[in-house]
């Protein structure tokens, strides 16, 4: 594997790794962290097998022996054994990993993607862009995303809930729900073609404020 992106501060700790190794092929590789998705072995698809033994061992190395990965009902993985969260996002042959001290997020994702026909799904008059603009679509979509991610539940949803809007140069992240109502900075990073971005803070909010 090659580290792409590594960077610790005392909140929070992401890196980006490329995939170069083939896992599948080794026995041991099945031990590692085997609580999250504990039936890999079964699974179909040869690149996603690797994609899960990878992951596996990227957290195994960031967090150390007593550390263990599960995933919850709606397949968010949890830390066992830990203060810290955890967020994980995958696009082809790369792995992004956040760990930090709160709720948090991770998405990484092409800038090249046309995401225009699927804008009405996602985009709210209360994003910072409604514009037909690809490189705005591509930043809200990123951003809802990590939000979805920090929760992982299914009754939120992308349009409704979730809103993406500018301060200055700062994007922030809200979500507007009646039962989960919170507030988060994100910060992107480019990494060539892509776009990875993530959460670095976290606040609960009242339905009020």
């Amino acid at each position: 594997m090659a580290l792409l992106k590594n960077h610790k501060n005392i909140n929070y700790h992401y890196q980006l790794w490329e995939i170069d190794t083939d896992l599948t092929k080794s026995e041991s590789s099945f031990e590692i962290l085997p609580k999250y998705h504990p039936n890999v072995n079964t699974y179909k698809n040869p690149f996603r097998i690797n994609q899960i033994l990878n992951t596996r061992r990227i957290v195994k190395e960031l967090l150390g022996k007593n550390i263990d990965l599960i995933q919850n009902i709606n397949g968010k993985p949890i830390l066992l054994n830990s203060d810290h969260f955890i967020s994980i996002s995958n696009h082809k042959n790369l792995i992004a990993v956040i760990i930090a001290k709160f709720l948090c997020g991770i998405d990484i994702e092409s800038q090249n993607r046309n995401l225009t026909k699927i804008q009405h799904k996602y985009i709210s008059h209360q994003d910072f862009s409604t514009l037909n603009k690809n490189d705005d679509l591509t930043k809200i979509w990123c951003g809802k995303e990590v939000l979805y991610k920090i929760h992982g539940l299914p009754i939120i949803n992308f349009k409704k809930h979730l809103r993406i809007i500018k301060n200055n140069k700062e994007m922030i992240g809200r979500c507007e729900h009646d039962d989960i109502s919170f507030e988060t900075n994100l910060k992107s990073v480019i990494h060539e073609d892509l776009i990875l971005m993530f959460n670095t803070n976290y606040q609960e909010k009242s339905n009020d404020d």
